[in-house]
């Protein structure tokens, strides 16, 4: 047989192996590389503080009533949703995740950044002596990225156009300081090897208050609310001032405070829990809150002869927008900066009628709205149908992790007084770290929150879980 004989056979062979076995080419993880090098600016007003009420005058220095957020009770607080709950009703996967380093993130609140939420008025020196203690505690424990309060209530943790200072940091809100705390905390993050994000509230505007002479003059929602045609930019329920999710001047705000911090900070990511729209009457939830604008906007639809949506559909839509809207905002910024969502770990409040408002399905099965979910799985293994591992299942149905990365959120406070259920055992939270293990789908994890972690009534079960956290 000829050498060309020889040869074109084995070429043939080659040829048949590639067809039975493509190779492909993955690219580089857009991950890796930080592709746009952010200069911080001095940008004019504020200086920024999570979760704190911004009901503080120019001249009140009285600490606002704390909540804790994002940890919710209310596993059982479900309500009839409109529509059949097709979120759950998935029996199989849709896909894997895309593998990456496992994701160990930290929340640091309002209250963990504060005394316990009541402001520490500190200059540049003692702000980052804090920082850099709680920062290296954190990256002991083996943690990859810390996620900071800095717009609790319409305030802000660092240097902000749209927003006043916040009360935590100054001690009065609307009163600066001469230091940027979000560029510190970026620095010092950072230069210990964690990624940070930045976490917003996005409507809530007070925590406990409903009294707009007591936030500072500077504060958006007083002066929308002292100015004609403006009013309704924000509405005020219960004990608490939101921003009314249904104004487009209210969404342009909100968005416009995600993209300065994109524009003047090297941060890793935008953050927002699970405060949407507040919790309505499961009765009168079509008569209240944003009412007036969903009739306005029946009354539009009928004149341009179209189908108007629903109530709770077009209050969904409301939201669905404002997401929207933040991601593309922060995407044309900086592609490699992430935005993530952190809401109730219960689908069925999700879908419920009358609360939240969130198109949770959307969201977990199309791009364009989050890079990632991290539902707060706050309950134990026994908790009926709202158990940790039951949840856990429940959410990796419902999401589709080649479109959207999914994390579990750990309510690591439960240890602490008062301590819940199964949180009194040892090994409750090395439990749950090794259980989300064993689904292919979760890409990590969000510890609920930095006090929780390191205060010495959950001392037992951190020890524990910091075994299977190497």
């Amino acid at each position: 047989m000829s050498k060309k004989i020889i040869f074109s056979t084995v070429f043939f062979c080659l040829f048949l192996v590639c067809l039975k076995f493509p190779f492909t080419y993955t690219g580089d993880s857009p991950d890796t590389v930080k592709a746009v090098s952010k200069v911080t600016t001095t940008a004019a007003v504020s200086s920024d503080n999570p979760a704190a009420n911004a009901s503080q005058t120019p001249s009140s220095t009285v600490a606002p009533t704390v909540q804790a957020a994002p940890a919710q009770t209310q596993a059982q607080a479900t309500v009839a949703p409109t529509v059949a709950p097709t979120a759950t009703a998935k029996s199989t996967p849709k896909a894997t995740p895309t593998v990456e380093k496992e994701r160990r993130a930290v929340w640091l609140s309002f209250i963990d950044l504060s005394q316990g939420g009541k402001a520490i008025v500190r200059n540049k020196s003692q702000f980052t002596k804090s920082i850099k203690s709680k920062f290296s505690k954190i990256k002991k424990m083996n943690m990859t990225d810390v996620v900071v309060h800095v717009r609790p209530c319409s305030d802000a943790f660092y240097n902000s156009k749209y927003f006043p200072t916040s009360y935590y940091i100054s001690g009065k809100q609307g009163k600066k300081v001469d230091y940027d705390p979000l560029e510190i905390m970026v620095k010092i993050a950072h230069k210990k090897g964690l990624k940070i994000e930045a976490w917003i509230n996005p409507y809530r505007v007070t925590l406990s208050s409903t009294s707009f002479s007591s936030l500072s003059s500077d504060n958006p929602a007083r002066i929308w609310h002292n100015k004609s045609g403006k009013k309704r930019n924000v509405l005020v329920y219960g004990n608490q001032i939101f921003y009314n999710p249904a104004k487009a001047e209210a969404r342009k705000l909100i968005i416009n405070g995600a993209k300065e911090i994109v524009q003047n900070y090297d941060v890793d990511g935008i953050h927002m829990d699970d405060y949407f729209y507040p919790s309505l009457s499961s009765t009168a939830y079509s008569r209240q809150f944003d009412y007036i604008e969903y009739n306005n906007y029946v009354k539009k639809c009928k004149k341009n002869g179209e189908s108007a949506k629903g109530i709770v559909a077009w209050r969904r839509n409301n939201v669905n927008k404002l997401v929207r809207g933040l991601y593309s905002a922060i995407k044309d910024i900086d592609s490699t900066v992430e935005f993530g969502i952190s809401p109730a770990g219960n689908i069925d409040n999700l879908i419920a009628k009358n609360m939240y408002y969130v198109d949770i399905e959307k969201w977990c099965n199309n791009t364009g709205f989050v890079d990632y979910i991290a539902p707060q799985i706050y309950w134990d293994f026994d908790y009926g149908r709202y158990s940790y591992d039951t949840l856990n299942k429940r959410w990796r149905e419902l999401v589709d992790v080649s479109k959207v990365r999914l994390y579990s959120g750990i309510g690591v406070y439960r240890c602490c007084s008062p301590v819940y259920g199964q949180f009194a055992q040892t090994d409750i939270l090395k439990k749950m770290v090794r259980y989300t293990r064993t689904i292919n789908a979760f890409s990590g994890f969000y510890f609920y929150s930095y006090n929780g972690l390191v205060s010495s009534q959950s001392k037992r079960q951190v020890k524990s879980m910091l075994t299977v956290l190497k």
